[in-house]
């Protein structure tokens, strides 16, 4: 009888040993598989703050084809929920969404080398809050007629552009090619307008997420017009001819609101 007490208590041990190891596993990975969890769902609020900066991208050259933020500090949008501010070549997003969450979305055209070469048209380095340090620069080449190397910046300092830059994607003439970061996470609830980076991290969240968008327009959208008038009337001698020629290596075009009427002069 002692023999079958003795196994029946090793029996309950054994099993009791069991379920303490299984839940001290279970305990040990829950704050990996919450922070997995928690990552994955920054993440797809991450992804929406850059694609809500591409959208934003996207009017703003609908508006102006030359567009690149080059303005001094000026805020386009000011609302509760969204701030957009530009600042010498550099676009930061600020959203805050219904449960008071924030997130970013930041634009770089600033080659952030000051008046170096090589140059994007920008003399002045962004403010240091205005900063964007990462490796991405877009380029908007809608209004050239010549294609363009999208540089890749430098990783140290100020994350300038410098001679020799590396390039893996040229922007096609007639294109902009914008790269969007988005933000999310919890080490972005302190941050404001004026101070966008985050000051100590810690354990907080953190995630990015980069989109690249390559915006396009047809070659009759908006080249400039040999001719261009209301009821144009062309008279010529009786063997003359009308010629209508481009600078650039495009088709040239003659435009009219209404009639064109090109006759041959009768004596």
């Amino acid at each position: 009888m002692s023999n079958k007490r003795g196994v029946a208590i090793l029996i309950s041990l054994f099993a009791a040993l069991l379920v303490v190891m299984f839940v001290t596993a279970a305990v040990s990975l829950f704050p990996q598989t919450a922070n997995a969890a928690e990552s994955s769902k920054e993440g797809q609020r991450a992804l929406a703050a850059a694609n809500a900066g591409v959208e934003y991208v996207w009017c703003r050259l609908q508006e102006n084809p030359s567009w690149k933020a080059d303005s001094p500090e000026t805020t386009t949008v000011n609302t509760p929920r969204l701030t957009v501010i530009e600042h010498r070549g550099n676009v930061f997003g600020f959203i805050t969404d219904a449960q008071g969450e924030k997130s970013q979305f930041r634009v770089r055209f600033n080659y952030q080398n000051g008046a170096a070469a090589p140059t994007e048209g920008i003399s002045q380095n962004p403010a240091a809050n205005r900063m964007i340090r990462s490796p991405f620069v877009s380029v908007n080449n809608l209004m050239s007629t010549n294609t363009m190397p999208v540089p890749l910046s430098s990783t140290t300092g100020n994350f300038p552009v410098s001679p020799g830059f590396t390039t893996k994607v040229t922007c096609n003439l007639f294109a902009a090619t914008v790269y969007v970061e988005g933000l999310a996470g919890d080490a972005l609830r302190d941050t404001t307008p004026a101070a966008p980076e985050p000051a100590s991290r810690g354990n907080r969240v953190l995630v990015s997420r980069m989109v690249e968008a390559n915006f396009s327009r047809p070659n009759v959208g908006f080249l400039d017009s040999a001719l261009y008038g209301a009821d144009v009337q062309a008279t010529m001698p009786g063997s003359g001819k009308l010629d209508i020629e481009t600078q650039v290596g495009t088709r040239a075009r003659m435009r009219s609101l209404t009639d064109v009427n090109v006759g041959k002069y009768k004596t």
